[in-house]
């Protein structure tokens, strides 16, 4: 479930004007804490970053080796001294490797800060020679930058900024009066024609009072600084949601137009927020104002609208940069609670999330992947007034579980956390970080993990042992190798093999089985009296000599010569190709006790002799080609049913 948690920076200075956090993982932050209520003008302040996504603060303070006291560096006692340690905005690009501090500017020459290197602070720059033009230092650390001389950024307080979406930032800004382009904070080694234009002039339509509650821009360089930039600008301002007339640059844009839905509620004071796609294909627009209110949707940007939800109270709103998340609150609480609006689908769909706040949001912030929002509460205002909340508000949407291993949670926190075990074995934690957490071997095997794979991450089969059987191991692909070389006994190990290496292990044994088969290419020997039971089929290309014993097959192939030396029961029939040699009784499964001709087969090409040492019974014709002969002994009968 989504979070909503208020957080304090700061407890000397409690309240926050403005947050700004980086479109891309909303790792990089900045924050304007003060200790003065909301509302109040020109309050002292304090500024604060962070690199961990909130978790701690750093306060930024004297940023050069060189000690300034006109206002070149900041150091709270000298800008308080000269009645400069107001600020009002601070942005930071996608990636987080740009950010800004804008102060209040007074008379005279006055500075803004600017980064290049995600914020380090160390090690630091000299602050001598930041400021020319071109920005010839390349050195990490924060660099300053005269308001007057180098940016031209309006006179008038208060204030507003932002980068634009997409990898060619560009810095704009708004006071109230005009929106300004600055594309040389971003590119602090470049000067090209056009690098700070105004690109709209807000009072160019009656009855604007120099007060806007929002503004967004799409991706103006997507094609490269080099190409023709797109510019346009949306900005709540005067009750209206306004829009420049035209893409022109870099000539300034100084018309625009009112593009409100029909049924927008007009409200000089009562804010409200404008959010597009860094593509411009879509636009979203948040307004409450006398009871009316809601969100609107428009893909054409502001020519049509569509409104996407019911009467809520809604004023400040964000968009990821393709528009697919949304969010979006109340300026104000009710009764000191303010409900969050968020959707994952392009605002088919809606949930909320309630928190307790006081003080005023005007903007929200969110990231590209929807899963952190943050609020800030400055707004551009003639009277210079400057509006906070105790702390600021964080959303975060529920966070996968590898989101969760990145931030460092542990595997026995996302268990507390009823992450789903698919979701926690899936997150990257090695296996001892798994079973650690407590899980057990069979878990991990019952979900996505095999065998093979906790071998390979230094389980031992020791280990495995402890929660499965051999046949389980086996069964799960364990090879007979691995067990043997994990030190299991061979013995315990032949009633699961289904093969076995008798040439390394043939000294091993008195006996051996085996569940399915044996091919030999060689001559198998029992000795010592030794039997052999085969009950199914036996292929031999070599020989099969048997000095003892009894040997009892269902059929025998043989593809060279047999020599038997005791009897030989054979069930089916026997095929030899070479000479058979049976120095005791032959006797077969034949009726009678007499053995067919077609039971003996031989060579009739390459006819070989059958010498047999006791009395042969045929039940057929015997027939010889060439000199064949019958030899017999002194006892031997010869007895032939039919023809000889």
């Amino acid at each position: 479930m989504a979070t909503l948690t208020l957080n304090q920076i700061d407890p000397a200075y409690p309240n926050v004007l403005s947050v700004a956090q980086n479109r891309n993982t909303g790792q990089y932050l900045l924050a304007i804490v003060t200790a003065s209520a909301s509302g109040a003008v020109d309050v002292p302040c304090r500024i604060y970053q962070s690199s961990d996504y909130g978790s701690t603060w750093t306060l930024i303070e004297n940023l050069f080796t060189n000690v300034y006291t006109g206002g070149r560096d900041i150091n709270y006692a000298a800008l308080a001294s000269i009645n400069s340690s107001v600020f009002y905005a601070v942005a930071i690009s996608d990636d987080g490797q740009h950010q800004v501090i804008f102060p209040r500017k007074y008379g005279g020459v006055n500075f803004i800060w600017y980064s290049n290197n995600y914020g380090v602070l160390s090690p630091k720059n000299s602050g001598a020679s930041d400021g020319t033009i071109v920005g010839t230092n390349t050195n990490p650390g924060w660099k300053w930058a005269g308001i007057d001389s180098i940016l031209n950024w309006p006179v008038i307080p208060g204030f507003l900024a932002k980068f634009t979406p997409g990898i060619n930032p560009v810095l704009v800004g708004s006071n109230g009066t005009t929106i300004w382009l600055d594309q040389q904070v971003a590119r602090p080694n470049t000067y090209v024609a056009n690098t700070r234009k105004t690109i709209m002039n807000t009072r160019d339509r009656a009855g604007i009072q120099g007060l806007e509650f929002a503004f967004d821009v799409p991706d103006m360089f997507a094609n490269g600084y080099n190409a023709t930039p797109s510019i346009r600008v949306f900005v709540i301002t005067s009750g209206n949601i306004s829009r420049t007339n035209d893409n022109r640059y870099p000539a300034e844009c100084l018309s625009a137009s009112y593009i409100n839905p029909t049924d927008w509620p007009v409200s000089a004071t009562q804010g409200g927020g404008v959010a597009v796609t860094a593509d411009q294909s879509i636009l979203y627009a948040a307004r409450y104002a006398n009871g009316v209110g809601g969100i609107w949707k428009s893909t054409d940007i502001g020519d049509t609208w569509t409104k996407i939800t019911g009467n809520i109270n809604v004023n400040a709103i964000a968009i990821s940069p393709n528009g697919q998340y949304v969010i979006a609150c109340p300026m104000n609480p009710t009764a000191g609670v303010g409900v969050f609006y968020y959707s994952s689908d392009y605002g088919s769909n809606w949930t909320t999330n309630s928190v307790s706040f006081t003080g005023q949001i005007n903007h929200l912030h969110i990231t590209s992947d929807g899963k952190r929002a943050i609020t800030s509460s400055n707004m551009t205002e003639s009277t210079s007034s400057q509006y906070s909340t105790p702390g600021y508000i964080s959303y975060l949407a529920p966070l996968t579980a590898a989101e969760q291993k990145a931030l460092g949670k542990t595997v026995a926190e996302l268990i507390a956390l009823s992450y789903t075990d698919a979701a926690i074995l899936t997150a990257g934690y090695s296996v001892t970080e798994l079973i650690n957490g407590g899980y057990t071997y069979t878990d991990l095997i019952n979900n996505t993990y095999t065998f093979t794979q906790l071998l390979n991450e230094g389980v031992t089969i020791s280990q495995l042992r402890t929660e499965f059987s051999l046949a389980e191991l086996i069964n799960g692909g364990v090879s007979i190798t691995t067990l043997v070389e994990s030190g299991i006994s061979k013995h315990e190990l032949l009633s699961y093999a289904n093969w076995y290496a008798f040439y390394e292990d043939a000294n091993d044994f008195k006996d051996v089985y085996v569940n399915g088969f044996v091919d030999l290419s060689g001559t198998l020997i029992l000795r010592n009296g030794s039997d052999m039971i085969v009950n199914g089929n036996m292929s031999l290309t070599n020989n099969l000599i048997v000095n003892g014993g009894t040997v009892s097959f269902n059929e025998i192939s043989g593809q060279s010569n047999i020599f038997i030396g005791e009897d030989v029961s054979v069930n089916g029939n026997l095929y030899a190709g070479g000479d058979l040699s049976v120095n005791g009784q032959f006797s077969g499964n034949f009726a009678s006790g007499i053995i067919p001709l077609s039971a003996i087969n031989f060579d009739t090409n390459n006819a070989n002799d059958i010498n047999v040492q006791g009395n042969v019974y045929i039940g057929e014709d015997i027939s010889f080609n060439s000199t064949a002969t019958i030899e017999l002994g002194d006892t031997t009968n010869l007895i032939v049913a039919r023809h000889c």
